[in-house]
């Protein structure tokens, strides 16, 4: 069963990157095949192409929230969007955990859970999500994934090591 670690951001992926290309595309057609070609609308492309541009580097930089964990077999493997295989944890090993919480945005908080084969240092509470995931990326035996409804049946947490600060 797989589990995205970040749902939200998919969506915010996919309507900023409509918004941005639809805009632009109605006005060069505008531009170009309506007839209007006032220095507003010169003006206008300019502002969209530079948010394109400023806006495309930063899409790409976080588009390792697109990670997803693929669970089954008793192993839970965390795999890029592309499906690269990040880190395999096999539930039949000891397990160490820490369950955090973690900011998506200024408002939005929700609770993650890092496991890993082997003891680790533990994270910060209340820190973000995509800095804490570039971390756990990072260490290469580590998987973040969202300690939720749908993620709890494939943990046994009684049989695990806690991790605390």
């Amino acid at each position: 069963m797989k589990i995205r670690i970040y749902n939200d951001w998919l969506v915010h992926f996919i309507i900023t990157t409509c918004v941005v290309v639809s805009s632009t595309f109605l006005l060069v057609f505008i531009c170009f095949f309506a007839g209007e070609r006032s220095p507003e609308t010169w003006v206008l492309i300019s502002y969209l192409l530079l948010v394109v541009i400023v806006d495309f580097p930063y899409q790409i930089r976080y588009v390792f929230l697109f990670d997803y964990i693929d669970s089954s077999d008793g192993r839970f493997t965390q795999c890029s969007v592309f499906g690269k295989k990040r880190c395999v944890i096999d539930s039949k090993n000891s397990i160490y955990y820490q369950i955090l919480e973690l900011r998506h945005n200024q408002y939005e908080r929700s609770t993650y859970i890092v496991m890993s084969e082997k003891a680790f240092y533990p994270y910060i509470n209340e820190n973000r999500l995509p800095r804490t995931l570039e971390e756990v990326i990072e260490e290469a035996n580590q998987i973040i994934m969202p300690y939720n409804a749908k993620s709890k049946q494939f943990l046994k947490l009684d049989e695990w090591h806690e991790i605390s600060l």
